[in-house]
This record gives C-alpha cells, sequence and structure tokens, in this order.
C-alpha cells in the first residue's frame, strides 16, 4: 500500500484526504462559508482547542482531542478553522481527514507520516462504533498502547454526537447485561485516551436568534419581527436551536423570500 505518491506532498497544502479507493492521500482545497471569527457562542471551546493545536505546532504538549455534543454545533467545522490559523503562522501544521469507515488505513498512515517533519491531525468526523467492529479495539490501541502510538508528530481529533462514542443501541438488543456493561467499559477506556474532551451544547432561543440576526445581517438583509418568527419556526422544523440550523435558515431566507 503506497498512500503517499510524492513524498513533497506536504509542502505547499494544509489540508488532506485520504481516498480509500485509490488508496492515497491527496491535498484538499478547504474553503468555508464561515470565518473563525464568526462561530458564536463557542469562545471557551476556542480557547481550547486552539491552544492545543497552537502547542502542538510549537512542538510542545498536545493531547488527542474529541469534541462531542449537539449536532450542527460546529464541532468540525471549529477544527479546521482552528487548523487554518494556525498554519497561517506554523506552516508544519498539516491536517488529513481520514473517514470513519475507513479506520484500517490507520496503522500504515501513521508509519508512514511517522517518517515526515510535519505535524499531523489525523480528522475522523462522527465517529461510531458498533459491538462487532474490529475498528474498535484497532483504533484503541493506535491512540494509546501500539508502538506505533509513540509518534510525537500525530495527534487524532474526533468529533462524535455522543460523549463516550456508545455503540448503536439496536447492536445492545440480544445483549445481557453484563455483556452490556463490558462494552459501556471498553467505550469509557477509549474516550480516556483523549487528553483533551471539548463539549458542544444546543444554543438556547437568545443565542440561537442572536446568530441568526448575524448572517442575515452578513448577507445584507434586515432583521424584523418576520425573521424572527420564521427562523423560530424553522428550528422548530429542524429540531434544534444550532449553529448550523441558523446559518440554512438565513441562506434559505435569502434564496426563497422577497
Amino acid at each position: 500500500m503506497k498512500l503517499i505518491e510524492n513524498k513533497n506532498i506536504f509542502k505547499n497544502s494544509t489540508f488532506f484526504a485520504l481516498l480509500p479507493k485509490e488508496q492515497k492521500i491527496v491535498p484538499v482545497k478547504f474553503n468555508s462559508s464561515v470565518k473563525y471569527e464568526e462561530l458564536m457562542n463557542l469562545e471557551n471551546q476556542k480557547k481550547i482547542l486552539l491552544n492545543n493545536i497552537n502547542s502542538f505546532a510549537m512542538n510542545d504538549i498536545c493531547e488527542h482531542t474529541l469534541l462531542w455534543g449537539a449536532k450542527g454545533c460546529g464541532k468540525s467545522t471549529l477544527i479546521k478553522l482552528a487548523v487554518k490559523k494556525v498554519s497561517m503562522e506554523r506552516k508544519k501544521i498539516k491536517l488529513i481527514e481520514v473517514f470513519s469507515l475507513n479506520l484500517d488505513f490507520l496503522a500504515d498512515l501513521c508509519f508512514i507520516l511517522s517518517n515526515y517533519d510535519y505535524k499531523f491531525i489525523l480528522f475522523i468526523d462522527d465517529i461510531n462504533f458498533n459491538k462487532l467492529d474490529d475498528n474498535f479495539k484497532y483504533f484503541k490501541s493506535l491512540i494509546e498502547g501500539s508502538i506505533l502510538s509513540s509518534s510525537q508528530n500525530i495527534k487524532f481529533f474526533v468529533t462524535s454526537n455522543l460523549r463516550n462514542l456508545s455503540i448503536n443501541s439496536d447492536d445492545q438488543k440480544n445483549l445481557n447485561d453484563l455483556e452490556i456493561r463490558e462494552i459501556r467499559e471498553n467505550n469509557l477506556s477509549l474516550v480516556d485516551r483523549f487528553g483533551c474532551k471539548i463539549s458542544f451544547y444546543d444554543f438556547d432561543q437568545e443565542k440561537y436568534l442572536n446568530v441568526v440576526n448575524f448572517y442575515l445581517h452578513k448577507f445584507s438583509i434586515k432583521a424584523t419581527e418576520k425573521t424572527e418568527k420564521l427562523a423560530i419556526q424553522w428550528s422548530i422544523q429542524k429540531g434544534n436551536f444550532s449553529g448550523r440550523t441558523a446559518l440554512q435558515f438565513a441562506k434559505n431566507y435569502l434564496l426563497n423570500e422577497p
């Protein structure tokens, strides 16, 4: 398996993805409609994550990082925007996205990357496991326990909607209490290997509307009682008060309202 075809691939790019069918790492242009400064109500999360990435880029202490919590609150976006921000000054920081269905590539990737003079964040979005997933123990060992996990230039940054990376509830229907407890303990043993854990929560209505109004202003739309009412109706349809829901509403209003 030759995941990296060009030894100079990391020289001019910051963001990369592992393409499983082609079995290779490729540079990716990262474009976001949201700027780092525009991620609202996440001041504490920003501070923790940025400090961790900055420390990594400067050869200091850094922890494997788990961002968990409500969907649509900016976990994945914050990772990418924070890396982009740090990379403007620290050129050796690189992010490689590995899809959660392709964790079997990780051992080869870690071995290869350990020989490069760069700092690599292996980004896995929305990770989850089931009770039959061989990748669970494999991934746990790679974070801490394997010889490969001793590589100082590689850190895992993972997002999940679940605090303890729990398995699907459907997988537990035919299990007894002892088996369920063992699975939960295994899940916790994986989570414990992340030295940095950052939590995200849905906004309340007031914070949600503040974000809506920010994006409406960005799109040159005046916030009114009508937009507030429609934004609340939109959030009810979506089932949450999140930054993603706020941005989607503003875009939808821009496209469809007179």
